[in-house]
C-alpha cells in the first residue's frame, strides 16, 4: 500500500539530535490524524546494522546502511531509489535539507517523472548546511531546482532565509511556519521534576551548565579557558555524548588547573541533564557553529538565563534575544566570555531579570503543544 506521506531524513529517532526530534514530531503529528507515513533514513554512523524496517509509534521508518561518509552526508544507491520511488507514489514528499542525497535523489526524480504523476514536494528548511559550504558550487544548482519543484517551504521562522545563500529562490516560495521546541519528554520529565527553578545567586558557589556533543564546534574549549580566569566559586558542569574532543578537554581542564571547577559528564539520562540545569544559576552555549540551539531552549525552559555566541548567518540569537533573555558574545572569544559570566554573577537582579524573561518566552514559544497546534494546521490544511 501507497504511503501518503513520505519523509526523506538524514536520521530519525533513537538517533538523537535537534532536527530528528522535529521530524518525529511531524510524522507521530501526521499518523494521529489517521495518515499513513514512511520515513526514509540512514541508520546510526556507529552501527554495522544492515538495512532494515521497523515502526516507531504508528511510523513506519526505512533504515538504509550508507555505503560511505563524505562531509558528515552519508551516501546510498538504496536511498535515491527509495526517494525517486516515493517520488511517484506518494501523496506528499518531504524532503528535509541539509540532507544533499535527499535534495540529489528528488533533482533525478524531477525529471524522470512527469509533473502530472510525481508526489507534492514539500522541504522543510532546517537552515543552511554550514560544514558543505566549501563545496556549496557543487550542490548549489540542485538545491535551486529543488526549490524551484517545491510547493512549499515549511521553517521554524522565515529569519532563516534571511541568513541563506538561498534568500532569493526560498523568499519566493509558500511557506509554512513550523516553530522550533523542545521534545515532549523533555517536557514531561521536567514536570516530573517540579517545573522550572528559578534560582536567585545569593553568593558562594556560582554554577553554570553546559550541554552538547564533545565536538570542536561547540566551543567547550573556550568555556574552559573563560572559567580559568575566574578566581572566585564557581562549578561548571559540562554535559554531553563523549566525541572525538573529548580527551582534549580532558588534558586542558588538567594543564589549566581547573579540576575543582570543570567537571565533564558522560552517559546522563534526560533525567539527570534537567537536574543539573535546575540546580545551575546560568546555562553556557559557547558554538562556534549552530543554527539554533535547542538546548538553550531546554535551559530557558528550566528558568534559566542563557549566554550565546554571535555565530555568522544563524539564529542562535533570534531565539535568545541579547540583553532580554540572555547576553551575547563574540564567537572564540574566552575574555569577553569570562567578562559576561562575571557580569551576571555580580549583578544577581539583572541575572534574576534575564531568567525570569527565558521562563516567559520559553513558555510561549518553545512549547511543544505549540508545534503541535502548527502540525494540526498543516493537517486541516491538506
Amino acid at each position: 500500500m501507497p504511503f501518503e506521506f513520505v519523509h526523506l531524513a538524514k536520521a530519525y529517532f533513537p538517533i538523537p539530535g535537534g532536527i530528528e526530534n522535529l521530524t518525529q514530531l511531524f510524522c507521530e503529528g501526521l499518523e494521529r490524524s489517521g495518515h499513513t507515513v514512511r520515513v526514509i533514513s540512514f541508520n546510526d554512523p556507529k552501527s554495522t546494522s544492515k538495512t532494515s524496517i521497523d515502526r516507531v509509534n504508528g511510523v513506519e521508518v526505512l533504515r538504509i546502511r550508507p555505503f560511505t561518509r563524505i562531509y558528515s552526508q552519508p551516501f546510498s544507491r538504496t536511498y535515491i531509489l527509495e526517494a525517486i520511488c516515493a517520488m511517484k507514489s506518494s501523496k506528499e514528499l518531504h524532503v528535509h535539507w541539509p540532507n544533499f542525497i535527499a535534495f540529489f535523489s528528488v533533482y533525478i526524480a524531477s525529471y524522470l517523472i512527469p509533473k502530472s504523476k510525481r508526489a507534492k514536494v514539500v522541504i522543510h528548511w532546517h537552515g543552511d548546511a554550514v560544514r558543505q559550504r566549501p563545496i556549496r558550487f557543487l550542490f548549489a544548482p540542485i538545491v535551486k531546482r529543488v526549490i524551484r519543484v517545491a510547493s512549499r517551504i515549511v521553517v521554524a521562522t522565515p529569519y532563516y532565509f534571511e541568513i541563506s545563500d538561498f534568500k532569493d529562490e526560498l523568499q519566493k516560495k509558500k511557506t509554512f511556519e513550523l516553530p522550533l521546541t523542545v521534545t515532549e519528554d523533555f517536557e514531561k520529565k521536567l514536570k516530573e521534576q517540579g517545573g522550572a527553578n528559578l534560582i536567585p545567586y545569593k553568593g558562594g558557589t556560582f554554577k553554570i551548565t553546559a550541554l552538547g556533543r564533545y565536538v570542536w564546534l561547540k566551543g567547550f574549549q573556550d568555556l574552559i579557558q573563560a572559567v580559568s580566569r575566574i578566581s572566585s566559586e564557581i562549578e561548571v558542569t559540562i554535559m554531553g555524548a563523549k566525541d572525538s574532543y573529548y580527551d582534549v578537554l580532558e588534558k586542558q581542564i588538567e594543564e589549566m588547573k581547573v579540576t575543582a571547577k570543570v567537571k565533564l559528564l558522560t552517559n546522563l539520562s534526560m533525567d539527570d541533564v534537567i537536574r543539573n540545569i535546575r540546580e545551575s544559576h546560568l546555562f553556557v552555549m559557547p558554538s562556534k557553529q549552530e543554527m539554533a540551539g535547542i538546548v538553550q531552549m531546554e535551559a530557558m525552559l528550566c528558568g534559566k538565563a542563557v549566554i550565546t555566541t554571535d555565530i555568522p548567518r544563524s539564529a542562535v540569537n533570534y531565539f535568545n534575544q541579547k540583553d532580554v533573555t540572555g547576553l551575547v558574545v563574540p564567537v572564540g572569544d574566552p575574555e569577553e566570555l569570562t567578562k559576561a559570566i562575571e557580569a551576571l554573577r555580580d549583578d544577581p537582579q539583572k541575572l534574576l531579570k534575564l531568567s525570569q524573561n527565558a521562563l516567559k518566552r520559553a513558555q510561549n514559544e518553545f512549547v511543544t503543544e505549540k508545534y503541535k497546534n502548527a502540525i494540526q494546521s498543516y493537517v486541516e490544511a491538506q
